[in-house]
Parts: C-alpha cells; sequence; structure tokens
C-alpha cells in the first residue's frame, strides 16, 4: 500500500502544546553519525520520538470538503488521495468519473478538468491515488492509454506523453520527477504456480522523453505475496494476495533525490539520481505487534465495503461473495510496518506517518528536514493524514454509511 485509507465515524484533534526540550531530550535528538562506502549514516536513538519538538494542529479547520450535506460535486466517494499545491489548493482525481477537481483552499470547487476517454485532456485510467506534483503543475499517469499528463490547476492539460516499460503486463506507479524525468515504480503481483509465498522486486524507472528513453535505476521490495483458497461459484480456487501490513518499500522523489522508505524497519534511504544510496536515516523503535481487534477491524470494514455501506461498484452477487471470502481469509503479518506512508515537501523535507490500522484512535507523523534531521513531531486523533503541506494537512474519515469527509487543518510549529 502506498497511501492507505482509514475509515473513522469520529474524527478529533490532539493538540499537542509546544514544549521546552530539557538536556536529556537534546541529547537524545543527537542521533549517532557514521560514513562509510561513500554512505552517510544517521541513526537517531530509542526515545527519539518522545523527545523531539512538538507541532501542533489549529483547533479550527481551513476547510471541510465532503460530508453528508456536500454538493455533488465534492461527493469524495470515488476520489483518490488529494494533492496540496504551494498556495493552498487541493486536487485530487475521481476513479470512476475520471477526472480532477480542483478545489480553494477554502473548500469550495474552482473547476473540474478532464472526462472519459483517450483523446487529448481525457483520462481512461486514472491513477487517483498517486498524483504527482511539480511546482504547481501535476502529474497524472494513465496505465490504460499508457500516457502521462502535465495538468495545471487554472488551464488543464498542458501537455501529454507516452511512458513505456520493458516488463511483463502490470501497473505503473508515478513517484515524482527527478531532473525532469519521471519516476516510476512498476508492480506487478503475478506468483509463480508452485510458490506458496513470494516477495516481488519493483524495478525503479527514470524515464525522459529526448529521446524517449526508460532507465532502469534500483529495484524496491514489494509487499509478500502468499496463496489462499476461496469458493467462487462452488467452485475453489486459488488466489493470490499480499500478507497484510507485511508492508512494502515506498519510492517517492524528494527534492530531486529518490527516496525509499523501508518495509519494516524505521529507515528511510536517500538515493541520488542514478539509483546510488547517498544517506541512510533510522529511529530505533520496534515495530507494533498486530492484534486480534486490529485484525478484526480490518476484517470487518472490508466485509462491509462488499455488502454495506460504501459497496457500490463491488458488483453486487458473485463479486461481492468473492470480495467477503478474500477479507475473511487474509493473511496478517505479526508486526506493522514501522513507516506507513511519507510524503515530501517542495523544499526536501517530508513527513513521515507511523505505521496504524482501522483499529487505531490515534496518529503520529514525523518531520525530517532536506538534510534527513529530524525537525519535529506531530500526534493526534482520529484518521491519519493523507497528505501534508509546508503548513498543512488533509485528514480522511469515513461514517458508517461510507460517506467521505476530508478536513484541512493547519500545523502550528512549536514556539
Amino acid at each position: 500500500m502506498k497511501r492507505p485509507l482509514i475509515a473513522g465515524a469520529v474524527l478529533g484533534i490532539a493538540l499537542v502544546a509546544g514544549a521546552t526540550i530539557d538536556a536529556a531530550a537534546q541529547s537524545t535528538l543527537r542521533p549517532v553519525t557514521s560514513i562509510a562506502g561513500g554512505v552517510t549514516t544517521i541513526r537517531y536513538p530509542a526515545g527519539t520520538m518522545q523527545a523531539a519538538p512538538r507541532y501542533r494542529l489549529d483547533a479550527t479547520p481551513i476547510a471541510i470538503i465532503g460530508g453528508a450535506n456536500a454538493d455533488e460535486r465534492s461527493d469524495l466517494t470515488s476520489i483518490g488521495d488529494p494533492v496540496i499545491l504551494r498556495d493552498g489548493r487541493i486536487v485530487a482525481g475521481d476513479k470512476k468519473l475520471m477526472h480532477l477537481t480542483v478545489w480553494a483552499p477554502d473548500g469550495k470547487v474552482q473547476r473540474v478538468i478532464g472526462r472519459t476517454g483517450s483523446g487529448p485532456g481525457e483520462f481512461q485510467q486514472l491513477a487517483a491515488n498517486h498524483l504527482g506534483v511539480v511546482g504547481d503543475t501535476i502529474v497524472v499517469f494513465d496505465n490504460a492509454v499508457k500516457r502521462v499528463s502535465w495538468t495545471r490547476p487554472d488551464t488543464g492539460v498542458v501537455r501529454e506523453r507516452p511512458f513505456v516499460t520493458r516488463f511483463a503486463p502490470g501497473m505503473v506507479t508515478p513517484d515524482g520527477v527527478v531532473n525532469g524525468k519521471l519516476l516510476m515504480t512498476f508492480t506487478t503481483w503475478l506468483l509463480p504456480p508452485n510458490d506458496s509465498t513470494h516477495r516481488p522486486h519493483a524495478p525503479t524507472l527514470l524515464q525522459s522523453f529526448a529521446p524517449l528513453k526508460t532507465d532502469t535505476v534500483g529495484y524496491s521490495a514489494g509487499p509478500l505475496m502468499t496463496n489462499i483458497e476461496i469458493n467462487v461459484r462452488g467452485q475453489t480456487r486459488r488466489q493470490t494476495v499480499p500478507v497484510r501490513w507485511d508492508g512494502e518499500e515506498i519510492v517517492h522523489a524528494v527534492n530531486n533525490r529518490i527516496v525509499v522508505a523501508a518495509a519494516g524497519p524505521y529507515l528511510l534511504e536517500y538515493r541520488n539520481a542514478k539509483g546510488v544510496a547517498e544517506r541512510r536515516v533510522s529511529i530505533d523503535v520496534p515495530r507494533r505487534p498486530v492484534t486480534a481487534a486490529m485484525r478484526d477491524a480490518e476484517i470487518n470494514w472490508r466485509v462491509s465495503r462488499s455488502y454495506g455501506a460504501g459497496s457500490e461498484g463491488a458488483g453486487g452477487g458473485d463479486m461481492a461473495a468473492h470480495r467477503k471470502d478474500l477479507a475473511a481469509e487474509s493473511k496478517f503479518a505479526d508486526s506493522l510496518p514501522a513507516i506507513a506512508t511519507f510524503t515530501p515537501l517542495p523544499d526536501g523535507s517530508l513527513w513521515a506517518v507511523d505505521g496504524y490500522t482501522r483499529a487505531d484512535t490515534r496518529w503520529g507523523a514525523t518531520l525530517f528536514g532536506p538534510d534527513g534531521m529530524i525537525k519535529g513531531r506531530l500526534e493526534g486523533t482520529g484518521a491519519a493524514p493523507v497528505t501534508f503541506a509546508a503548513d498543512r494537512l488533509v485528514q480522511r474519515s469515513e461514517d458508517a454509511d461510507g460517506v467521505v469527509t476530508w478536513r484541512v487543518l493547519r500545523i502550528v510549529p512549536p514556539k
């Protein structure tokens, strides 16, 4: 999962006051730094997160988008993860209607860009959960027509180019732009028939356009795949599925570098445009054990998505039963990955969100500067953020009826 979506009926905010950092805390925030083989390693000890300067959230939302009383243009049911532009506007893709929606900073819809189709300015399979941002330009991938579109919020699509891969059928995930080249991860979850478990490694690709060329600059570990047997129309079938919460490496472009979050431990690796590691940043924190309550909440939510609220598009009948069986037979890891997701900021900083589940009522995120050093910590209650900007974030909640709401909240730095 790149960016997990968390359902929650109630959304609350924990206001964490900025605190003076005492001498013991300052000592904890001094990492051990070493250099070997041209790679700088920055290792933070246990207790770092508790000692980091505290950011907090303003209690009054900047905007509330969606919800039960929203107009149809702000119905977020089929909307993917949003991105925040430098001027505070929010852009997101609709996986059903195949267009982009632009909201003003106050949450009002400004315009809709694109429509279903394969012609100029149209989309067939918009990668709604993986929009890229370069300045104020949104980079949109379409896996159906193998095309990437550069889109400006005020003028629409301004440039379109094909993207290419040299691999078997699968899905290309956009991860940003490095020195003008597209950063992509190619993913396929195919499992050889005789394997019971397998961890695929997805090529990390950089594509240029003059000439059209794709280079492999590394590989990222995908989720651990396993086989389960389910009943489909009275027949037992073998299905290949990921082991939930086992984790997978997350790749993003950050300030013309490639940053990879490890699948399990708290580790960020910074690579140059050739895929060569230059810096590694880690925190000595254990992975959280997976509990029965976590598993039950995940299974119940997935079953509800098959038959209950929010099940539109599940296919009904056999398809809904198939989804229910998949949820009930899910395999789970013993512990959560330390990093659930991270969001790059324009200055090269990034917010990394701790591993979390649908059963969680609290979340935490750590801010790393462009040099990999920790700048602060932010904690809250309710749904974990789905995206960040320099001064704000977006939280996504979903009620029992499947109604989705975004709350845009201002981030207040320590005093």
